[in-house]
C-alpha cells in the first residue's frame, strides 16, 4: 500500500509516482494525472483514481504491463494520448460518460482488453486508439459516434461483430486492418466515407451491406477480403465500386454466400469461378483468365490453360492453396502481379516451350532471356538464389510467399518493383542487390520473422513502407543513405539507430510503433517529419557529429541532455560535439537547469555568476525539488565569495 509521500504533487496534480507496486489507491484533492507520471511501471497491479480528477496526461499509465483493473473516476474528462498504451494485463475498462473524445494511442497494444463500453458522448475515437489490442471481442459504440480515425481498431483479431450508430459518418484508414474475425458489416443511412484499407485483411468477412449516402470507398478497402458480397442498392457508389474491383454484388441486399458464384459482365468477363475443384481445363474460348477468378477456390488441385489464353490476370488464383499443377501455353503474353500469391502448395509449373515470353525455373516465372523475374510461386520454400542475370523484379514477384526463409539478389539487378517481398511471414534474411541505390515501397512490408538486411553500400533511399511491420532488431544502414520515407519502419523491433551523417530526411511515422531507446546522429542536418517516432516516450538522442545547433529545435534539449550525462561520465566525445553541445547549454541554462546533469554541467563550467546565482535558487525552491536547490548552494558557497552575493542581491534590488 502505498503512502501521500509517494506521490510527487504539484498544483494539485499528480506528477510523479515513487512508491512500491501492487495495488494503488490514489490520495484526495487532485485534479488531474500528469503525463508518463506512472510511465513504465510494470509492477502495479491496480489503481484507483478519485473523484475529483478530470484529466489524465499522455503516456499516464503507458507500460503498466502488469496492471489489472482500474477505477477511472466520474468525474474524468479528458483522456490524453497513450495513457493506457501497453497495458497488456488490462482485461476490461468503464470509460466514464463525461469523456468526448478517445485519443490517439489511447488503449494500444492492451492485447489482454476483452471488452470496452464507450459511453454517449463520445464523438471520436482516434488514430490507433484500440490498435493491436489482439483480445478485444466486443466494442459497444455510443450513439453520438460520428468518425473512427486512422488505425483505430488494426489487428483486433478477435473482434466478432460490429454495430454502427446511426450518428456515423466517417471510418479512416487501415482503421479494421486485419479484423478476421469479423463477419458481416452493416454501414447505416448517413455514412459517407470508408478510408483507404480501411477493412484489408479481414480474412473472414462475406456481407458489407452499403446505403446510397456511401461517397467514397478508399483504396484497397477490403483488400484480401477474399470471399465478401457488398449488398448495396442498385445504381449506387457502392455498386461501382464492386464492379470495379471485381467484387460480388448483390442489389437488393440479402446476404448469399460467394465463394463459388458465377459473375458475368456485359463484355463476357467472367468475375468468378463457380465449378468444382480438382483439376481442370480452362475453356478454350477465353483469351483472359480475369482477375481473382480462381481466388480462395482452395479445392482447385491443377489447371490446364489451353492455346489461345494469353493473359493471366492479377490474383488469379490468389489464395489457391491446394493448387499444385499450372500448365501455361505458347499464347500466353502477359502475366499479372500476385497471379499465385498464397498459393502455397504450388510447385509445378509448365510453360510450353514454344512459348516466346516466358520459363519456369527453380520457383520462378523468368523472362525467356532471363532479365526479368514476374513471380514467384507460393510452394517454393527454404533459400531463394535468383539467377545471375536478372535485372529486373516487378512488383509484388515474391509477395505471399510464406515458405520462403532468405533470399539473395544478384549485382545484375538493378530495378525491384514495390511490395517485392510484402507478406513473406518466414523471410529472415535478405541480401540486396549491391547495385540496388533506392528501396522501393513496401519492400518487406509485414515480413514478421525478418531479422537481418544486407544493406548495399551505395545505397540513397529507403521508399515509404518498406520495412514496417517486420522483425527487425537491429539495422545498420550505409554511409550514403539521405532519405528514409514515410513509414519505412513502421513497426519494427528496433531499439537502437545509429543515422549516417549523410540522411537529409526522416519521413513521417518513418520509426513509429518501434521500441526505440537510443538514436545516434552522426550528422546534424537531419530533419524530421511529423510523428516520426510516434507518440510513445522520446528515444534519447546522442550526436555523434555535428552542430547541435543546426538540429530541429523539438531534439535540441534531448541531446543537450544526452550530452551533460556522456560528458560527465568521461565518454569519448568529438571537440567538435563538445564545443557545440557546451554553447548550446551555457546560452539555454534558463531552460536546461533542471535537468540534474544539464546543471551539473553547467556548475562544473562555472557558467553561473553571482549575479544570476539568486534567481536559480529561488526558482528552484519554487520548483520544489530539494536536491535542485542543494546542489546551487553548495556551488554559491564554494564558489562565490559572499561579497559578490550581497552586491549582486542589492543590484537586484
Amino acid at each position: 500500500m502505498s503512502s501521500n509521500s509517494d506521490f510527487v504533487i504539484q498544483y494539485r496534480i499528480l506528477e510523479k509516482y515513487n512508491g512500491p507496486g501492487g495495488d494503488v489507491i490514489i490520495p484526495e484533492g487532485i485534479t488531474g494525472i500528469g503525463a508518463n507520471a506512472f510511465y513504465g511501471r510494470d509492477d502495479l497491479t491496480s489503481i484507483i483514481i478519485p473523484d475529483g480528477v478530470t484529466k489524465i496526461g499522455s503516456g499516464a499509465f503507458d507500460g503498466c504491463t502488469s496492471l489489472r483493473h482500474i477505477q477511472l473516476p466520474a468525474t474524468l474528462k479528458q483522456m490524453d494520448v497513450a495513457a493506457f498504451q501497453g497495458c497488456s494485463s488490462l482485461k476490461e475498462i468503464m470509460i466514464p460518460a463525461g469523456v468526448t473524445a478517445l485519443a490517439r494511442n489511447l488503449f494500444r497494444d492492451c492485447s489482454g482488453l476483452t471488452s470496452v463500453s464507450i459511453p454517449d458522448g463520445v464523438t471520436s475515437i482516434g488514430d490507433d486508439a484500440f490498435s493491436n489490442c489482439s483480445s478485444l471481442v466486443h466494442v459497444e459504440f455510443p450513439s453520438t459516434l460520428t468518425a473512427i480515425r486512422e488505425s483505430a481498431f488494426h489487428s483486433c483479431a478477435a473482434l466478432t461483430d460490429l454495430s454502427f450508430p446511426k450518428s456515423m459518418k466517417s471510418i479512416g484508414n487501415f482503421a479494421f486492418v486485419g479484423c478476421t474475425s469479423l463477419r458481416e458489416l452493416y454501414f447505416p443511412d448517413g455514412m459517407t466515407f470508408i478510408g483507404s484499407y480501411a477493412f484489408s485483411g479481414c480474412t473472414g468477412l462475406q456481407s458489407v451491406s452499403f446505403p446510397e449516402s456511401v461517397t467514397t470507398i478508399g483504396g484497397a478497402a477490403f483488400y484480401h477480403c477474399n470471399r465478401i458480397q457488398i449488398n448495396a442498392p442498385a445504381g449506387s457508389y457502392a455498386e461501382h465500386y464492386a464492379q470495379k474491383n471485381h467484387i460480388a454484388f448483390q442489389a437488393d441486399g440479402s446476404v448469399q454466400g460467394c465463394d463459388y458464384m458465377t459473375q458475368i459482365t456485359e463484355d463476357g468477363t467472367w468475375l468468378k469461378y463457380s465449378g468444382p475443384g480438382g483439376d481442370i481445363v480452362f475453356p478454350e474460348e477465353k483469351k483472359s483468365v480475369s482477375p481473382r477468378l480462381f481466388a480462395e477456390c482452395t479445392t482447385l488441385t491443377g489447371i490446364i490453360l489451353p492455346e489461345g489464353v494469353e493473359e493471366i490476370c492479377a490474383e488469379a488464383f490468389a489464395g489457391c492453396t491446394s493448387l499444385v499443377r499450372v500448365s501455361i501455353p505458347a499464347s500466353t503474353e502477359k502475366i499479372e502481379k500476385r497471379v499465385f500469391s498464397g498459393c502455397g502448395s504450388l510447385t509445378e509449373v509448365k510453360i510450353h516451350p514454344d512459348n516466346p515470353n516466358f520459363r519456369f525455373e527453380k520457383g520462378m516465372i523468368l523472362s525467356v532471356d532471363g532479365t526479368i523475374l514476374y513471380t514467384c510461386v507460393g510452394g517454393t520454400s527454404g533459400e531463394c538464389l535468383i539467377p545471375a542475370g536478372v535485372k529486373k523484379i516487378v512488383d509484388a514477384a515474391f509477395s505471399g510467399c510464406e515458405k520462403l526463409t532468405a533470399v539473395t539478389i544478384p549485382d545484375t539487378v538493378t530495378a525491384m518493383g514495390s511490395e517485392t517481398f510484402a507478406g513473406c511471414a518466414a523471410l529472415t534474411t535478405l541480401k540486396l542487390s549491391a547495385k540496388t541505390k533506392k528501396i522501393s515501397a513496401g519492400l518487406c512490408k509485414g515480413c514478421t520473422q525478418l531479422q537481418q538486411v544486407e544493406f548495399p553500400p551505395q545505397l540513397t533511399s529507403i521508399g515509404k513502407s518498406a520495412f514496417s511491420d517486420t522483425g527487425l532488431e537491429t539495422v545498420t544502414l550505409p554511409k550514403s543513405l539521405t532519405k528514409i520515407d514515410n513509414h519505412a519502419f513502421d513497426g519494427a523491433c528496433l531499439t537502437e539507430l545509429t543515422l549516417p551523417a549523410a540522411v537529409e530526411e526522416v519521413g513521417a511515422g518513418a520509426f513509429a510503433h518501434c521500441p526505440l531507446k537510443r538514436i545516434t546522429l552522426l550528422g546534424s542536418k537531419v530533419k524530421f517529419g511529423q510523428k516520426a517516432f510516434g507518440e510513445a516516450a522520446q528515444p534519447e538522442f546522442v550526436i555523434a557529429g555535428g552542430n547541435i545547433a543546426e538540429l530541429q529545435p523539438s531534439i535540441r534539449e534531448i541531446a543537450a541532455r544526452s550530452f551533460a550525462e556522456r560528458y560527465l561520465a568521461g565518454e569519448q566525445i568529438s571537440d567538435e560535439v563538445k564545443t557545440s553541445c557546451l554553447k548550446y547549454i551555457k546560452g539555454h541554462r534558463k531552460t536546461l537547469w533542471t535537468d540534474f546533469a544539464c546543471l551539473r554541467v553547467i556548475l562544473m563550467e562555472r557558467y553561473l555568476t553571482a549575479k544570476d546565482i539568486g534567481y536559480y535558487v529561488e526558482e528552484s525552491a519554487k520548483y520544489g525539488n530539494p536536491e535542485l536547490t542543494a546542489m546551487l548552494l553548495e556551488y554559491r558557497s564554494q564558489n562565490i565569495p559572499q561579497e559578490d552575493v550581497d552586491k549582486a542581491g542589492k543590484m537586484k534590488l
